[in-house]
Order: structure tokens, then C-alpha cells, then sequence
């Protein structure tokens, strides 16, 4: 699969962090919380192309499924199953589960945020999730 135009430059920032190389790229519209999310696993694993950055968003995206999965539970526990389903194939988040982009991580982490915020009524986690790099 080729790069698409964004993923190119998402690729790069992690690419240079890799490498050490903690310089900023231009062409990035954010804060690279996503890129130093994604470089320490990349590096912990010697991994650094384009098709394994990929599965390590695919993992992530799978995490954020099985978070997506759990946390309905706890508000109603009947339809979780066809939220979570409508959740996978979201035709404007579906695309996102297997490129290098930003989106799944910041979704996962405000699920997540929500879902702790759930089972344990303090806004700490929230202020956690929300101060991610």
C-alpha cells in the first residue's frame, strides 16, 4: 500500500525519533503526542518501516476496540456488542485502523479517559488522559 499524502510525513517525525532526531517537522499540524507514543514500541522492537509502524497502529486500534467494547458495559450492559460493531466499521474511522495517523490514539485515549472516569467517579483519570504528550 502506498503512502497516502499525510502518512508520509507522520511517518518521518516517528522515523526521526527513531533515530534520535527529536527535531519537530514542519509539515505536522499537532503535537507529536502520537509519534512519541509510537517511537519508544517502534524502537523497543527494532522495528522501523513503514508496514510495521502499520501493525503497531493495528495493535493500538485493537486495544481501543476492546476498550470501545468494555466501556458501554458499564452504562448498559445490552448493547454493547452492537455499539462496538457500529464503532468497527464507523466508515470515517474504519480507513484509520491500519494507516499511520493520529486519530485511533486520541480516540482510544478518550475512551479510555471516560471509561475510568466510569468505574471510578474521579476526574483524575480524565486529567491524565487529556495531558498525554
Amino acid at each position: 500500500m502506498p503512502h497516502t499524502f499525510h502518512q508520509q510525513w507522520h511517518y518521518a517525525q516517528i522515523k526521526n525519533f527513531i533515530d534520535f532526531n527529536f527535531n519537530l517537522n514542519s509539515h505536522l499540524s499537532m503535537l507529536p503526542g502520537y509519534h512519541y507514543t509510537i517511537f519508544p514500541i517502534a524502537w523497543l522492537f527494532g522495528v522501523s518501516s513503514v508496514p510495521s509502524i502499520r501493525l503497531i497502529t493495528l495493535f493500538i486500534s485493537i486495544f481501543s476496540i476492546i476498550v470501545f467494547f468494555i466501556a458501554p458495559r458499564y452504562v448498559s450492559k445490552n448493547d454493547s456488542e452492537a455499539k462496538t460493531l457500529q464503532y468497527i466499521l464507523f466508515p470515517l474511522l474504519y480507513p484509520f485502523f491500519f494507516v499511520i495517523y493520529t486519530d485511533v490514539l486520541s480516540l482510544l485515549l478518550v475512551t479510555l479517559g471516560v471509561y475510568l472516569t466510569i468505574i471510578d467517579t474521579s476526574w483524575r483519570w480524565v486529567d491524565v488522559m487529556a495531558s498525554w504528550p
